[in-house]
């Protein structure tokens, strides 16, 4: 995430993160698990036709920069993830 965004986003806000990767418990279980110390406003999940993938989005109040760009790290770091926004 780069220094303009961080100019352009008033903190704090809430903030829906995006995540595709293999439908798998797995996957989806390591997401949510990203976001197991914050608090949760809702969270959707849709899985691909033909039942490959799936994507979650939650969203979560977050207090700082800081905060957001941690929770892009973890996104990352989560086995099977095949896209994050």
């Amino acid at each position: 995430m780069t220094n303009s965004m961080k100019e352009l986003i008033e903190f704090p806000t809430i903030f829906t993160f995006k995540a595709m990767g293999d439908n798998t418990d797995d996957f989806r279980n390591n997401i949510k698990e990203v976001f197991s110390v914050h608090s949760v406003e809702a969270i959707t999940e849709n899985v691909s036709t033909k039942g490959t993938y799936t994507a979650i989005s939650v969203t979560v109040s977050v207090n700082d920069f800081d905060e957001m760009q941690h929770i892009y790290t973890k996104i990352k770091q989560t086995k099977g993830l095949k896209y994050h926004l």
